[in-house]
């Protein structure tokens, strides 16, 4: 009913048809109300399911990067031991390399004493060369050990260059495995905001 549609009388309107439109007017608002809380109710339903939804994805989101923490911590820690372990290689191959300075200076000297010993004559030479030959043997024996020495720590320092390599890939595809993880994660968070759109 319209609100022209009420029929007027000598005094005003008539009270049946005032009465009838506002009872047409409370259904339709009551109509209204109940419409509004119903969906009202729908959207809340759905926006706790979203709620439910992200907050477990938070927590799965968080695990992983527990778990990607400790992974990083134990790679660190790995990574911190093979450079304690490349320092004390170092450390030995500088000592190599000193002693191999003193045995070069050692061998100077030896060669000159050879020369000054040819100067001399007879058995003097001949003694000298005796007592050359065995010191040059013996500084060839130290020679070769110190050259044994260091071609072992060349392939140590080899090894470890190796696994510091290997280390850095390790840390590189863990690195991006996590990084695809939390792209999925993001995606799969997105998606439920988009439906709600």
């Amino acid at each position: 009913m319209e609100l022209t549609e009420i029929r007027s009388s000598l005094f005003g309107y008539k009270k049946t048809d005032v009465i009838r439109y506002i009872n047409e007017l409370n259904d339709l608002h009551s109509a209204t109300v109940d419409n509004k809380d119903f969906e009202y109710n729908t959207l809340k339903d759905e926006t706790d399911a979203v709620i439910k939804n992200l907050e477990a994805n938070t927590d799965i989101q968080k695990n992983s990067i527990d778990e990607l923490s400790a992974q990083i911590e134990a790679v660190t820690a790995e990574l911190t031991a093979t450079v304690s372990a490349l320092n004390e290689y170092k450390e030995m191959y500088e000592s190599l390399s000193t002693e191999t300075e003193d045995l070069r200076a050692k061998s100077e000297f030896i060669s000159t004493a050879i020369i000054n010993a040819e100067k001399c004559a007879g058995i003097l030479v001949d003694e000298a060369r005796q007592n050359a030959d065995v010191i040059m043997h013996q500084a060839q024996e130290r020679v070769d050990l110190e050259t044994q020495r260091l071609l072992k720590a060349k392939g140590c320092v080899a090894d470890i260059r190796a696994q510091l390599a290997n280390v850095m890939l390790q840390i590189n595809s863990a690195l991006g495995s996590a990084e695809n993880d939390i792209e999925k994660k993001i995606k799969s968070v997105e998606t439920p905001e988009t439906v709600n759109k």
